[in-house]
């Protein structure tokens, strides 16, 4: 998560819990089932019951946020010079794919 505040130059909240992901599908499935089911009503109210409030801040890191912007400057410098027909490389590219010398 360190590195995705780095590239989007913007604090990054988790949740402390371990198997975020596992906590996260049974909030989906306790909305989905239904009060009348054992569940909750709402995905708010799902949320708010089985959620956590605790959370891990990660935020950008300078020496980071630097080498990321470098290199998406490159990409773009890349993507012009293969993407928008500076030259013909991805054609010539895209025939040796298909077989054809």
């Amino acid at each position: 998560l360190h590195i995705t505040a780095d590239v989007i130059g913007r604090e990054v909240l988790a949740a402390r819990v371990p198997h975020a992901s596992a906590v996260g599908a049974a909030i989906y499935a306790a909305a989905a089932a239904g009060a009348a089911h054992g569940g909750h009503a709402t995905m708010a109210e799902a949320t708010a019951r089985m959620g956590s409030r605790d959370r891990t801040r990660h935020s950008p890191r300078p020496a980071g946020q630097r080498v990321y912007e470098t290199l998406y400057r490159e990409y773009l410098e890349l993507s012009r010079y293969f993407g928008e027909g500076s030259n013909d490389v991805m054609k010539r590219l895209r025939r040796l794919r298909a077989g054809v010398r």
